[in-house]
């Protein structure tokens, strides 16, 4: 090896090592957030804690994808961008267990949705932003901190009023859904007067209601359609500590089981008579 060739391997060298050593020194550096997990509301879940939470690289655009065809009226009240949000939505959902309805929509506070994506994303983020040299305590410093600033940001938003992403504000509403709306807020309280009435909560699996055949014994069941009443019942017992709505499942019946549709576990109906008191 000739001494030029010689002087150019050593600088080589030299140089891979102070790439090594600038590697080794570091420590965070933020990676990019290109996706975004979202909370939305249906103008029909308003006056509800049901919620749905998503994810999409472009908000805005999956907002107008929810209200393409839709009577609804959905709005995106919530986002948050994020390095995952698949995996942000996965841990949502094993956070909200207790609290799933069906497919992507919860019945927990909002507030309390926002709380765990907001911790989640932080989590994740700031743990998917380190490098293996950095130390135990740097990396637990790092991550107080940031949730921290998570925290203030948000109690600096709210300003102690009350949570703007509560619920949909009602001037965000076409005048055609409200109408609707009011319309579906009359039915529903109705029916949950007749359900209180007629409706025992036991929360054993055993003990079983089928909202179909709730439907054919509702009173006002002329005034509301099969499809409307499935909607309202569901939303009504969703609600409901230990009972489990469940769409399709085996009920024991007459001393065998069947597939039923629809059936609400923890639950019994309670036949109300009639009782006429006469005054003396």
């Amino acid at each position: 090896m000739s001494k030029k060739e010689a002087e150019e391997a050593k600088a080589i060298a030299a140089a891979k090592e102070e790439e090594l050593s600038r590697f080794k020194a570091k420590t965070y550096d933020e990676v990019p957030k290109d996706d975004n997990v979202y909370i939305c509301k249906e103008a029909s879940e308003l006056n509800t804690d049901r919620h749905k939470i998503g994810k999409a690289i472009d908000t805005k655009r999956r907002e107008s994808q929810l209200n393409t065809g839709s009577a609804q009226g959905s709005k995106i009240i919530y986002e948050r961008p994020t390095l995952n949000a698949k995996l942000i939505e996965d841990i949502a959902n094993v956070a909200l267990k207790r609290y799933h309805c069906n497919r992507e929509h919860y019945n927990s506070r909002v507030e309390h949705s926002v709380d765990i994506l907001d911790i989640a994303t932080t989590v994740v983020d700031t743990l998917a932003s380190s490098y293996e040299h950095i130390s135990r305590e740097s990396l637990f410093d790092l991550l107080i901190a940031k949730l921290q600033t998570v925290r203030t940001e948000f109690d600096d938003a709210n300003n102690g009023e009350e949570d703007p992403i509560d619920k949909m504000e009602q001037d965000d509403v076409p005048v055609d859904i409200k109408s609707k709306l009011t319309k579906d807020d009359e039915k529903q309280t109705t029916l949950n007067k007749w359900l209180n009435t007629h409706v025992q909560f036991t929360g054993l699996p055993e003990d079983f209601v089928v909202l179909g055949h709730l439907h054919a014994l509702y009173n006002e069941r002329q005034n509301i359609s099969a499809k409307e009443f499935l909607s309202l019942g569901k939303a009504y017992f969703s609600a409901i500590e230990n009972v489990t709505v469940t769409d399709k499942t085996c009920v024991k019946v007459a001393g065998s089981f069947k597939t039923c549709r629809n059936v609400m576990r923890g639950a019994l109906f309670v036949p109300v008579q009639d009782v006429q008191v006469s005054i003396t």
